[in-house]
């Protein structure tokens, strides 16, 4: 929204007009540029209308269809414990329908944060700090050194994606590339965090709902602080993952909405309902990647994969 180009432009000597005509207040809908085309005279008329927000489909943000940390906070949702959180994408779990996370200051905070929240013993069922594999790297270390010193019994969650997701898919040191994309030392961020003194390192399969649920519950009764490393790849970079989509058996689909609860895009309301008048699911087979979830919490089974893959262009 600022007059970067513009600026620059007019320091080369150019004459050129931009900010005039659109303010860099806001959003630039289609309706606020064509009023800022039409003072400028490039249109005759104005096209569209401005739409109230209240008249607005709702659509907040979400995790992206097979996103690997999504298991994760369905897991601790079950668990009902205080999650701190961090910057990255999985920030978006403070959302309906995750919403399972507590805190979010700025990067690194979450250790901190939950190293805090155990002292004071403000949470019974225990303290979750949910941290990305970058943002560890970044300023999570000396919080995880600090929670050994300490002697906090915390469970840290680095999840592990591979790629800097949330700002380009740029690399960093665990991903054994430069940003230049050259081949460098490969940092293991399960030593790293032994060599700080964590005792109990372990790996999930973030796509394992039952298995991540048990490897939560078994390192929060362990005292003193442990790690937990999801290490799923993002479902988007370097190029996206997609694997045969799942659909949903109508028939056997029984309007439970549990697959709704978890906040995937690819899933949608049906417009059969069940005979308690209740909305089936469907699946969208371009956006679902076949990650699994939704066909683990499905208990009436409707959810199966699809026979072919499906081509995406």
């Amino acid at each position: 929204m600022e007059p970067y180009y513009e600026e620059t432009i007019k320091a080369a000597g150019i004459s050129v007009e931009g900010k005039k005509y659109f303010s860099n207040l806001g959003e630039l809908s289609p309706y606020k540029v064509s009023i800022g085309l039409k003072e400028a005279g490039f249109i005759d008329k104005v096209i569209g209308s401005e739409f109230e927000p209240e008249d607005l489909f709702p659509r907040p943000p979400v995790l992206c269809p097979g996103c690997p940390h999504r298991g994760v906070f369905m897991a601790l949702k079950k668990l009902g414990v205080a999650v701190t959180g961090d910057i990255g994408c999985y920030t978006l779990a403070v959302l309906p329908p995750l919403s399972i996370m507590d805190t979010c200051i700025c990067m690194g905070a979450s250790i901190g944060g939950a190293i805090g929240l155990e002292k004071v013993g403000s949470h019974e069922k225990g303290v979750v700090a949910a941290i990305g594999d970058s943002t560890f790297l970044h300023s999570g270390i000396t919080g995880l050194l600090d929670a050994v010193y300490n002697k906090s019994n915390i469970t840290v969650i680095i999840l592990d994606n591979r790629v800097t997701a949330m700002t380009g898919g740029q690399n960093h040191p665990a991903t054994g590339y430069t940003l230049m994309g050259e081949e460098t030392k490969q940092v293991d961020l399960a030593e790293l965090c032994k060599a700080l003194g964590v005792e109990s390192v372990r790996k999930a399969d973030a796509y394992d709902y039952k298995g991540t649920l048990e490897i939560i519950k078994e390192e929060m009764k362990r005292p003193g602080p442990s790690v937990i490393l999801t290490d799923r790849p993002c479902v988007l970079m370097p190029k996206r993952i997609m694997d045969r989509p799942y659909t949903v058996i109508s028939d056997l689909c029984n309007g439970c909405s549990a697959c709704f609860r978890i906040g995937c895009p690819a899933i949608m309301t049906s417009e059969e309902l069940t005979k308690r008048k209740r909305p089936k699911a469907i699946i969208d087979p371009l956006l679902c990647t076949g990650c699994t979830l939704c066909a683990q919490i499905c208990k009436p089974e409707a959810i199966v994969l699809v026979e072919e893959p499906v081509k995406v262009k």
